[in-house]
């Protein structure tokens, strides 16, 4: 595990081509699942062994597989991402007989679309998440259109604890529509 502390390395590499070629039908999604559960467990057992004489190694080793974990968790959110938006993209270049076409496709409107970034994980994004608040209204504006003041409000009523009024912002209101949409799609 020493050398496995990056999901950038060579090792882990190895090992997802490893993973890939035992298992034909699996995603590195799939892998990083894996990963995970062995990393979590590792984890526990060297909390368990904290009372060694080793003391600062397992520190250091504790703190190496916890970075680990983190980055699997957000490779996992990425993978996940990706997937939905491709599946987005390769749903909405074939035209299915039961759907409306593009021209008789009615514009959803702007809380529908910040909810739908939200169901696939845009604002999970570590580019999004490095951003400013102000800076991810911006970004969310150039894709949607609306106000800056529409947009925040509809982002922030995504939180439940947030003191938005939910009868002007209505993202949350979205968000099993948002799934159903998503969940045609696959």
């Amino acid at each position: 595990m020493k050398e496995l502390v990056s999901i950038t390395s060579a090792l882990y590499q190895v090992h997802l081509n490893f993973y890939l070629s035992d298992n034909k039908n699996n995603t590195e999604l799939d892998f990083i699942n894996c990963k995970i559960e062995d990393t979590a467990l590792l984890i526990s057992e060297n909390r368990i062994k904290e009372d060694s004489p080793k003391e600062g190694i397992t520190i250091k080793r504790h703190i190496k597989l916890r970075q680990f974990l983190k980055e699997l968790k957000e490779r996992k959110v990425i993978l996940d991402t990706e997937r939905k938006v491709n599946l987005l993209l390769e749903n909405s270049n074939t035209e299915d007989q039961n759907t409306k076409s593009d021209s008789e496709e009615v514009e959803k409107p702007l809380p529908y679309k910040i909810a739908l970034l939200q169901e696939l994980g845009f604002f999970e994004l570590d580019k999004i998440k490095k951003l400013t608040k102000e800076n991810t209204f911006k970004v969310i504006q150039k894709l949607t259109g609306g106000t800056h003041r529409t947009i925040k409000g509809n982002v922030n009523v995504l939180n439940y604890d947030s003191n938005e009024d939910r009868a002007k912002y209505t993202s949350n209101n979205y968000t099993d529509d948002v799934k159903n949409y998503l969940d045609k799609l696959k």
